[in-house]
């Protein structure tokens, strides 16, 4: 019963990864990632650097290229929705 059980979520795992890639944008899957990984440090939402932080490392895991990602971060920036501190550190608005 548990193999039948681990089978299952792991078919709903990719099942989500499908829709997330074919469905949502590069910026919505970026502010999704980020909003999973994001805790409060002096009353604001910081994404402290962890080591798939880097851009190459972000761009693969969220299915794009590094040219592609920058732009999305320059967007969510753009739109105040995040700042980019220090090498990769974010800043996440919360009314955003």
């Amino acid at each position: 019963m548990a193999v039948i059980r681990h089978l299952g979520e792991r078919v709903l795992h990719y099942l989500n990864l499908v829709e997330d890639l074919s469905l949502r944008s590069v910026e919505a899957r970026l502010a999704h990632t980020l909003l999973q990984h994001a805790e409060f440090q002096d009353g604001r939402l910081v994404v402290p650097r962890r080591s798939w932080t880097t851009f190459d490392e972000m761009a693969v895991r969220l299915g794009t290229v590094r040219d592609v990602l920058s732009r999305a971060l320059k967007t969510l920036e753009a739109e105040g929705l995040l700042r980019v501190e220090s090498s990769i550190s974010f800043c996440l608005t919360p009314m955003g």
